[in-house]
């Protein structure tokens, strides 16, 4: 919950919040988010793995006199980064499809910092067009000395959640998380 301060405070009498930590500092914890909640009885979750990322505030208090713990930054799904050549890690990968209407699903898939593959789950009309305003997208974000490979499938591999992951990199600067957690390894990768 929101308090006047504009802190988002964990409310425990509804629900235990956990952390898998990813980095970790002095008084903060970020990583995936992992919820048992209090109110369905019926129903109950327990440790749910949420697949989102948050900091978390380790010590507990706030201005307007919660001192319940504090959700600092939410920042939504678990994907891993694209690295570029020269170096830059760039996250939320995701903003390069939010005006292809004509793509239903997509996935990047990185195994070098030289290139990156992207599956797309076109819906009908996709065309060179389309593929081209997302290749524009790309280069906007990632610059034009990375290689950009194109693989049009029928859906995306769904881990065991029945979700798939937007961005995969094998790639030790691109990981959030250990390379065991990823659905597929780099030898289910079709050859590009």
């Amino acid at each position: 919950m929101q308090c006047p301060e504009g802190r988002y405070h964990v409310d425990t009498e509804f629900c235990a919040l956990e952390i898998d930590p990813h980095e970790e500092g002095d008084d903060w914890v970020r990583g995936e988010v992992i919820a048992t909640g209090f109110a369905n009885r019926a129903m109950p979750l327990l440790r749910y793995r949420t697949g989102d990322v948050a900091t978390l505030r380790k010590r507990a208090g706030c201005r307007c006199g919660r001192s319940r713990p504090t959700i600092e930054e939410l920042d939504g799904r678990i994907e891993d980064y694209v690295v570029t050549p020269d170096g830059r890690r760039v996250g939320r990968m995701d903003h390069v499809f939010k005006d292809a209407l004509l793509v239903k699903e997509a996935q990047i898939l990185q195994s070098s910092t030289d290139a990156i593959l992207v599956r797309i789950a076109p819906r009908p009309g996709y065309g060179p067009d389309a593929q081209l305003r997302i290749e524009r997208e790309f280069r906007a974000r990632l610059g034009r000395e990375i290689e950009i490979h194109f693989e049009t499938v029928d859906a995306i591999p769904r881990q065991a959640n029945g979700k798939f992951r937007a961005v995969i990199s094998t790639l030790a600067g691109g990981q959030l998380r250990g390379a065991a957690d990823h659905a597929m390894s780099q030898s289910d990768w079709p050859s590009e």
